[in-house]
């Protein structure tokens, strides 16, 4: 199937792409595809550093929890009551580091015209895909901590792990092989930067977030004991954000949020996806048997590609891909 890759990329809306795959520990394999810059002609490498959108939510969620275990906070204590958040955030009751991290919060995932930031159900009620709420927590930690999301994120998660291409800082990235956004067409669309975001703002490498990816697998930060790749709750069957309070949306129960990560309530896996304007990338790690698929991608296609490819890898009825073909 991966020998099909070039013919799928332009039916699909994919420009770009970067795939990695690891198994006991290490990457495997790499391979990149199609164009880093289509408008100068720069071809994909695997050195290539794309935008990797939300993505950076589960490696936030390492960091934090990595603090939880260092006695800096608890993961059942309140965001207002460990920093200063002012009027607007200060005043969110029984909001927990919990809640943000397996997106229980209640809040939108980003404010706008029509969602304004506000709880719109109570904290702990439902799941409701929150990128506001990790922006607000990295807020939180970076006051607790004295440190900035980047040291953070060097010191516990990248450096420790080799992820040498990794950054949550936009204009670092800029300074490497750097893969800009396309539209479904080919186009080469304007770069956005803006301040580090835990939520949104991670640029990797395909190998270098597998390398991640295994050490979750593998407990190489002994981390398991916190219970952060357990079920917290679980998802609604055809929605990312639920926040209608007369609503009820059913449930998916095979599919559930952790401490930062989508997981198959079986136990066989753990997932999540992430979409910017003209980026989308997807990662599967089998928790059976330690392997990982990361694709990174430039396009329009949702997870560009990697539902494809994670099929052929794993084969079987994978859940979390039935979860996102019907929200």
């Amino acid at each position: 199937m991966f020998a099909s890759l070039p013919e799928m990329m332009p039916a699909a809306g994919v420009v770009g792409l970067s795939v990695a795959v690891a198994g006991c520990g290490v990457v495997t394999g790499e391979t990149a595809l199609g164009w880093a810059n289509g408008a100068q002609k720069i071809p994909a490498t695997a050195a290539t550093v794309f935008e990797a959108a939300s993505l950076g939510k589960p490696v936030f969620a390492c960091i934090v929890v990595r603090l939880v275990q260092a006695g800096m906070f608890g993961l059942d204590d309140e965001l207002r009551a460990l920093a200063p958040l002012g009027d607007e955030a200060g005043s969110l009751p029984g909001l927990t580091v919990r809640h943000v991290l397996s997106h229980t919060s209640g809040l939108p995932n980003w404010r706008g015209p029509e969602r304004p930031f506000c709880l719109y159900v109570a904290p702990g009620a439902r799941f409701s895909y929150s990128g506001e709420a990790y922006a607000l927590l990295q807020r939180v930690v970076e006051q607790v901590s004295g440190e900035t999301l980047e040291t953070l994120a060097e010191r516990l998660v990248f450096g420790p792990l080799g992820m040498v291409n990794s950054t949550f800082d936009g204009a670092t990235a800029l300074r490497q092989t750097l893969a800009v956004p396309h539209d479904g067409s080919g186009n080469s669309l304007a770069k956005k930067l803006g301040r580090p975001n835990a939520a949104s703002s991670l640029h990797t490498t395909a190998a270098d977030y597998a390398r991640f990816v295994v050490a979750v697998l593998d407990d190489r930060m002994s981390l398991s004991s916190t219970g952060w790749l357990a079920p917290q709750m679980a998802v609604p069957a055809r929605f990312f954000e639920a926040l209608d309070p007369a609503g009820k949306p059913s449930v998916d129960s095979a599919v559930a949020w952790g401490l930062g990560w989508g997981l198959e309530t079986d136990g066989a896996a753990l997932f999540h996806w992430g979409s910017n304007p003209g980026f989308k990338s997807f990662v599967f790690g089998s928790r059976r048997d330690g392997r990982a698929l990361v694709t990174l991608s430039t396009g329009t296609a949702e997870l560009g590609l990697g539902a494809e490819m994670t099929k052929f890898m794993f084969g079987g009825s994978r859940p979390c891909l039935d979860w996102f073909e019907r929200g």
